[in-house]
């Protein structure tokens, strides 16, 4: 009984990490959810300054 215990915990654990890389993964990958004033391009058309 006592190594079932072991077993359930270790694979509940495996679980937990596997599911934590796998959100990082995702939120690495898609885009931002929220708009990041980081980086901003502008670009110029007949003189009028329009966001790229």
């Amino acid at each position: 009984m006592h190594r079932t215990w072991i077993i359930i915990r270790r694979v509940a654990i495996s679980i937990a990490v596997l599911a934590v890389i796998a959100i990082v993964l995702v939120l690495s990958l898609v885009r931002p959810l929220f708009e990041s004033d980081d980086y901003k391009l502008v670009a110029s058309i007949d003189g009028i300054p329009v966001e790229a």
